[in-house]
Parts: structure tokens; sequence; C-alpha cells
């Protein structure tokens, strides 16, 4: 269950989540991933390789994850926008992302 991995990783996170302060998903974010930087790349080579999605496609969708609002990355979950308009998209402030998701859907 998510909610107790976050529970596990921060106890502060999970508190928010529990008084509604922040989303699960946001707190998922928030949890740093504890991999070594050297290694980081070779991960998502390996990911790229086992999923046969290419290495910048998972570094598009990690960016998105990690600066996108919910609402940005459902859209991108439900097909609606690509990963590479969803990547621009994501650099904006997380209101202007509500207002741009808003205007496509």
């Amino acid at each position: 269950m998510k909610a107790d991995k976050v529970a596990k990783a921060d106890p502060e996170l999970a508190k928010q989540v529990a008084h509604g302060e922040i989303s699960l998903h946001k707190a998922i974010k928030n949890i740093p991933a504890n991999l070594p930087e050297s290694n980081q790349g070779d991960t998502r080579d390996e990911l790229s390789e086992l999923s046969g999605i290419s290495a910048r496609n998972i570094s598009k969708v990690k960016n998105i994850i990690s600066t996108g609002s919910d609402e940005l990355i459902e859209t991108v979950r439900a097909g609606d926008i690509s990963i590479n308009v969803a990547e621009n998209i994501a650099t904006l402030p997380q209101e202007e992302q509500r207002e741009i998701k808003g205007g496509h859907a």
C-alpha cells in the first residue's frame, strides 16, 4: 500500500497526507529515491531496455512526475496529451499547468 510506504519513508509527510494538507501522490513525489547519483543513468538505461521505452522518454516522465501538477500527470496518463507537450507544461508554475490542462480538456 502506497500510504504505508510514505509512512515508513517519511512520517511527517504521512501526517500531512492524513490531515489532507498534501495529496498522497505529492507525498510520494517528495520521497527521495535514495539511489546513488552515479547509478541513476545505469538504472534508467536498464529500465529502458526492459520496458522498450527510450531512456529519454523515461527522463521526460520523471521530470513530469517531479514538477507536474496532479492534473497534468492524470492528463498524460489518460493519453490526452503527449509526453513532449507535458514536459514543456511541467516547467510552468502549478497554477498555470492547471489552466493549460483545463483549456485542453
